[in-house]
């Protein structure tokens, strides 16, 4: 009849439309999970197993010079290294990905470089690369004899030879720049490359960096980081501090692998929140499915059974079920990637480039879905004899 017609429509309307917008829901949060996982795989160039990170405000003008500076974590770093459980301290004027740059535009002298050229700077302590686990490339890293009255020296990171460089060897070239603390360029020759660690975030490409000793150079910030075993012994660390200067307090202490994984922690709540609703989606299919194909079933019974009664066989009932539902899903994970399609230079504005597979399987698990949720009713509409098509509805 018509009105039976009106109904498998409206129906099938709706199958097409859930099946639409499930698959752009699937398909986002596969693409979000895929980003996630490639984002887990990035290695950041250091290694942050066991590694605690704490910054030390020096406030007003006791520890505003170099030396005075210098005097204090060298002192402090002697404690902390003394405490059980401490395999290895050192200080920096920033951690790799906490989010502060410090740049200056550079010249080298052996070597033509880009005028315009900047690079990161940050002042270490001598035992900073092995306490993050950097690896060494070419030459040496900084030690205790690089002080303040030493020959004025930095290591450099391979970024830095890349862009400064170009292939030609480095070391015992000078880098000219002006340090932060100084009034005037100074010329400091590189003994050392470090493999690359990210800066900026997990995503983006190495950073040139310039890494002073904590002797030669003054900077604003002075951050701990310290490798132990079992539980971080913050404690006696602090009173360490406390026992130098009572004025001075350990602050913002956390696990490194935090400062990494807040890099992606914007990714990590998206995706959070897309699998809630696409679990919900795909739950919401199988059910808007099964009671929309077992409401076609019942409309239609006795048209199967006159159809039965005529020699049509309960498989073919059934198959007949599933084929509408299956043109109806299909037709709307077409629709799903024709919009996801038109919608892609959007998306690649808010979240990266899209994944052809994490598309296509949005829309397999759809129909899947839908196509699952149809077996049962089929199979029920199917069992019809003559005698329910003389009944009616």
């Amino acid at each position: 009849t018509s009105g039976s017609r009106r109904r498998t429509r409206a129906l099938g309307t709706f199958l097409l439309t859930q099946a639409a917008l499930g698959t752009m829901l699937l398909a986002a949060t596969l693409i979000f999970y895929g980003r996630y996982v490639r984002l887990n795989a990035i290695r950041p160039g250091f290694d942050t197993a066991g590694v605690t990170t704490a910054a030390i405000p020096m406030r007003g003008t006791r520890y505003r010079d170099t030396g005075s500076r210098w005097n204090l974590t060298n002192q402090f770093l002697e404690r902390v290294r003394a405490i059980p459980g401490v395999e290895a301290a050192a200080v920096a004027t920033l951690m790799p990905l906490s989010g502060g740059l410090m740049s200056a535009p550079y010249r080298v002298g052996a070597a033509a470089s880009d005028s315009s050229a900047t690079a990161v700077l940050r002042a270490v302590s001598p035992d900073f690369f092995s306490t993050l686990g950097i690896a060494l490339r070419q030459g040496r890293v900084l030690d205790g004899g690089d002080g303040a009255q030493a020959r004025p020296v930095v290591v450099v990171n391979e970024a830095f030879v890349a862009q400064a460089f170009g292939g030609r060897a480095p070391l015992g070239a000078s880098v000219t720049l002006t340090p932060p603390g100084a009034a005037d360029p100074r010329d400091f020759d590189i003994v050392g490359v470090v493999a690359n660690a990210k800066e900026k975030d997990l995503q983006s490409a190495a950073a040139p960096i310039i890494y002073f000793s904590d002797a030669q150079a003054s900077f604003p910030h002075t951050v701990l980081a310290f490798r132990s075993r079992g539980q971080p012994p913050v404690g006696a660390i602090r009173r360490a501090l406390h026992e130098l200067d009572p004025s001075l307090v350990l602050d913002h202490v956390g696990p490194l692998s935090e400062t990494v994984r807040a890099t992606y922690g914007l990714l990590f709540f998206q995706l959070n929140v897309l699998s809630m609703f696409a679990v919900s989606a795909v739950l919401l299919i199988a059910i808007g499915t099964y009671g929309a194909v077992t409401f076609v079933a019942a409309s239609d019974a006795q048209a199967s059974a006159v159809r039965f009664a005529l020699g049509a066989s309960r498989r073919e009932l059934a198959l007949g079920l599933v084929r509408r539902t299956a043109r109806w899903s299909l037709s709307g994970c077409a629709l799903g990637l024709g919009a996801i399609a038109a919608l892609q230079p959007v998306a690649r504005l808010v979240s990266g480039p899209g994944d052809l597979g994490a598309t296509v399987g949005g829309a397999v698990v759809v129909l899947v879905v839908a196509l699952c949720a149809t077996v049962h009713p089929s199979l029920q509409a199917s069992r019809v004899t003559a005698l329910r098509a003389m009944q009616g509805p």
